[in-house]
């Protein structure tokens, strides 16, 4: 028999996400921008475009210069209108996310 949990369940059980935060370089394209050619992964960022359209928070954390990361997001698939929050500096990222989290207003753990 199978059980039926709804969201708000899975939710209080930690199973389910308010937001995933992703770095640029070598996540949603091959290469360190600046550095390489930029090669888009397409499969990763069709899947956080999924996530998106799944009422996920979608957030960009990367050290490095915002106007390049920038600059390539215009020519990917996952753009701006995707993106609910952007740290790009040169900042620590573990201080970033902490930013994150309270811009979102959210808990690390959601």
């Amino acid at each position: 028999m199978v059980e039926y949990t709804d969201k708000a369940e899975l939710r209080k059980q930690g199973k389910l996400k308010k937001a995933i935060i992703f770095d640029c370089d070598n996540t949603l394209w091959e290469g360190v921008v600046g550095e390489d050619e930029i090669k888009t992964n397409l499969d990763i960022q069709t899947n956080i475009k999924f996530l998106a359209g799944r009422g996920i928070l979608i957030g960009l954390c990367s050290k490095n210069n915002e106007d390049d990361i920038n600059e390539v997001i215009k020519g990917q698939p996952l753009t701006d209108e995707f993106i609910s929050v952007k740290r790009i500096n040169w900042n620590s990222k573990v201080s970033n996310l902490l930013e994150i989290a309270e811009e979102l207003n959210i808990g690390l753990d959601s």
